[in-house]
């Protein structure tokens, strides 16, 4: 199921799908269906540049951002334990002698997370492994403790589950530690974008969360005239926004 996950990801969202596409215009026009194959061409070029600007990008994103409210300390519920998702790493950095570094989605995450815990006094578990990394590499949750641990954390109060490879096993990983230590209430860190699948996962998995999210992408003060010039920024927030439409999607439907 995971596999199929992965697969879904990398062939139906950019650059897959366009990469697939430009490949089937290629053989309309050695077949001899060029005017088809230029409208298939015209229409890819302006759903690129469309996903690239910043307007776009902010239509797909602000949905997703906008589920779940900014999270208040004042509005603490009595959580029993801070939990902070994993949202990518790299496996030998130079600033780190060569060691596993945090992607900039992750480090917002943790950070995020070390104020929270510095406020509220909770423990935190740490959620990621390793995706398709080998045995010997470095989970993504020990990176993150790691960090938390540099900012000033106390160790002893930092969990990790090292096992999941993606959010649904992220939830039902981390159920079992809550479960283990009698947690029943979860603060939960994630980027915004991220947020409603995350949710959606940790109750499903039967854990009571809160959200709190950060790590957002969208600026909120209004477009000027290279906003609608293509941006791989953009870009890339549009591809973060449609793969949890997907992931939203594929939890609807293996999960009814």
């Amino acid at each position: 199921m995971f596999l199929i996950s992965k697969l879904f990801t990398y062939f139906i969202l950019p650059p897959g799908i366009f990469t697939a596409i430009i490949l089937i215009s290629v053989l309309f026009i050695f077949t001899g269906l060029r005017k088809t194959a230029a409208v298939i061409l015209l229409f890819t070029s302006l759903f690129i540049y469309l996903l690239s600007v910043e307007p776009v990008k902010d239509i797909l994103l602000l949905p997703l951002e906008n589920k779940f409210s900014p999270f208040e300390i004042s509005e603490a519920q009595n959580e029993d334990v801070i939990v902070v998702l994993g949202g990518g790493m790299y496996d030998r950095s130079p600033a780190k002698g060569m060691k596993p570094s945090l992607s900039p989605d992750s480090l917002k995450r943790t950070v995020y997370a070390f104020y929270l815990q510095r406020e509220l006094n909770l423990p935190v578990i740490a959620a990621g492994g390793k995706v398709f990394r080998s045995s010997n590499a470095a989970s993504s949750a020990e990176v993150i403790k790691s960090v938390l641990v540099m900012l000033g954390a106390d160790k002893e109060k930092i969990y990790t589950e090292n096992e999941s490879r993606n959010t649904m096993q992220n939830a039902e990983f981390t159920a079992k530690i809550m479960e283990k230590y009698t947690w029943d209430h979860a603060l939960l860190v994630t980027s915004a974008y991220h947020m409603p699948r995350s949710v959606l996962s940790f109750r499903s998995a039967g854990v009571h969360v809160t959200a709190a999210p950060t790590d957002y992408k969208t600026d909120r003060s209004g477009y000027l005239w290279y906003s609608f010039m293509p941006h791989m920024s953009y870009l890339k927030d549009s591809w973060n926004a449609l793969h949890e439409y997907a992931g939203l999607l594929y939890y609807s439907i293996i999960k009814p």
